[in-house]
């Protein structure tokens, strides 16, 4: 998701200060001071995971009022008393022989479609937030240069540039971590009923695909098209 962000960042730059000085200020990039609390507050909020009811959970994880489970920046769940569990070292503990028992429907073993249509909400969930900061954060990047431009103040492009790309990389990295949790909980559970984990691998095609589409629509948005 940083390319997308660096992409629309790229023809919102190009479309404000002409080709010749977007490059220069690409070539000769320099470290600036950058802190936002605003863009704080959009890359730093916590994703929620809407898992299938049966998911098992360490005891205590934190839920959201409608049951949906709290992860941190690493796509680990986070307790009530405040620690974090690593899923996939969880999973790996607590996944003992005696314990696995194969997801039902209508008392019969449930088939891999079946595993797979449980976790599809889980999935939109995730991408329905990840769209969300995304578009907070070209919202914002907007906002503030036409600010900046109102009141006649120095319009700096490579500060805009590092700085939203800073944080298009913290949401890119807290969005894959929360993908690879609810994915390894959808292979986890192919996996004690009998079935390939690699069934799983449409969810991550489709993921793929989705961040294809969602440079699209940001350049759109940034360059004024939509």
């Amino acid at each position: 998701m940083r390319t997308f962000i660096k992409i629309a960042l790229a023809a919102l730059l190009v479309m404000m200060i002409g080709v010749g000085a977007a490059l220069y200020y690409f070539v000769n990039v320099k470290e600036y001071d950058v802190e936002d609390q605003d863009v704080d507050k959009i890359t730093q909020k916590q994703y929620s995971l809407k898992l299938p009811d049966d998911t098992p959970l360490p005891e205590g994880v934190k839920r959201d009022k409608d049951g949906s489970v709290w992860i941190d920046k690493n796509g680990h769940y986070i307790l009530e008393n405040g620690e974090t569990v690593d899923p996939e070292t969880w999973m790996a503990e607590n996944n003992q022989p005696e314990q696995k028992k194969p997801t039902e429907t209508s008392d019969k073993k449930a088939t891999v479609e079946e595993i797979k249509k449980r976790y599809a909400p889980t999935f939109s969930h995730l991408e329905g937030q990840a769209k969300t900061q995304l578009g907070a954060l070209v919202g914002k990047a907007k906002n503030e240069y036409t600010d900046k431009a109102a009141k006649g103040e120095k319009i700096n492009p490579a500060y805009f540039y590092q700085k939203y790309t800073d944080a298009a990389d913290t949401v890119e990295a807290k969005t894959d971590a929360a993908f690879n949790t609810v994915y390894k909980s959808l292979q986890n559970d192919l996996k004690k009923n009998d079935y390939s984990p690699s069934h799983a691998q449409s969810f991550k095609t489709s993921y793929e695909k989705a961040k294809k589409e969602q440079k699209d629509q940001l350049l759109k948005k940034v360059t004024g098209s939509l």
